[in-house]
This record gives structure tokens, sequence and C-alpha cells, in this order.
């Protein structure tokens, strides 16, 4: 994967190959690459992605947000941490240009530390409040087992199932406003959903609204 997508010319054979999208970082520069390759700088890029969803807003505004497992960037010589990242499509850009608006992690730079989030599969998240906040799920494997550099062991990494609630501080980054840690490394989660309460109980506990 490197700085850009690919895309080949229609009617060329052998495919010539041209770039579709370029990533940028927070400030809107182009993403570094490593040292004489194409490949950016892994911590930028996503890697064994999903839960992927695109909106736009009433000023059409392209956005895309991601939960990045990461667990392949260990292979183009990173930690194999977990994020969730958010970026914005410019469409109209020659080339197009994907320009990351914020991101969330765990990960504190040291590849040994067990209690990095590094999860190989399952996690998700729900933008709420027009995506003013974000509930996000870590969710924890029990069963599955980590390449030694991801999570900084063999097995398993140590952070249980999370639930937290995120508000984005532009440009770069997301602040939790609260957290709810499974007591239990076997309590596995999957996606995080917003269900608002007056959407399935009709009384003031989980509907204050109903009261005015």
């Amino acid at each position: 994967m490197g700085p850009f997508s690919f895309v080949p010319v229609p009617g060329t054979n052998p495919p010539v190959l041209v770039p579709e999208f370029q990533l940028l970082d927070a400030n809107g520069k182009p993403a570094p690459v490593l040292s004489g390759s194409k490949i950016p700088t892994p911590y930028l890029w996503f890697f064994d992605q999903h839960d992927i969803k695109v909106s736009v807003d009433s000023n059409g505004v392209k956005t895309m947000t991601v939960y990045d497992n990461g667990s392949d960037r260990l292979f183009a010589g990173a930690a194999g941490y977990s994020r969730l990242v958010k970026l914005q499509l410019n469409e109209a850009a020659s080339p197009k240009t994907a320009r990351i608006l914020y991101e969330y992690t765990e990960w504190n730079g040291d590849n040994t530390d067990p209690a990095n989030w590094a999860e190989p599969f399952w996690g998700g998240y729900d933008e709420i409040d027009n995506g003013q906040h974000i509930l996000a799920a870590q969710g924890h494997c029990s069963f599955c087992a980590l390449p030694a550099g991801q999570g900084g062991t063999s097995s398993a990494p140590s952070h249980n199932s999370t639930l937290l609630e995120l508000a984005p501080t532009l440009p770069s980054g997301a602040t939790p406003l609260w957290k709810a840690v499974f007591a239990s490394p076997d309590t596995m989660i999957y996606r995080a959903q917003h269900i608002d309460g007056c959407a399935i109980f009709n009384n003031l506990t989980y509907c204050p609204s109903l009261g005015h």
C-alpha cells in the first residue's frame, strides 16, 4: 500500500496504474514516505480496516470514518496498534485527496507494552450528536494470539473489551469523555451502536423528554 491508491487506466494492456487518492496528514500535508520507497509512514495509513462509513454534510463535504485494527501494520515495519481514524475526501482535487481529520489510539510508542490497544479483529463505532461525539467499542479477542511486536507479546494482549465516548479535538486527536471497561477478558464485544432511550422505552427513566 503506497501513499496513493492506484487504479488502472481504461483500455491499457498491460494496465497503466495512476494514483486515485493521495493521503494527507492532519495539517493537509502529503503523508511522508519511507526512505527509498512509495510506502507512507505506516502510522498514518490504515491496515486491516473495517466498519467503514462515508457521509456527506449539508455543505457537500465528504468524510470517511474507519476502524483500523492495524494488525498488518507490523509487516510495514511499524507496531501493530489499533485506532479509529476519520478522513476528509476531496474528489475534486487532482489527484483526489484523503486528509486525516483526527484519530484516536492508545498506542504509547512502546512496542513491548502489552497494555497497548492492539486487537487483530472486532471493534466498531457509532457517530452520535451529528458526529460531535463517537461511541467506540474496543473489542477484545481473548483467544486471538498476536505475533511478537503487536501488543508486545506472542499471546493476546491484556486490553479488555472497552466502550468509550470520544469528543474529536481537531486537528488531529480525540478526547475520551468516559470509559466502561469489561472486567473479564473473556467478554468479547463486536460493535458499538448508540440507541436513544426514547426509541425503545416509553418511560421517564430512559426518556426524560416524555415529562415535557
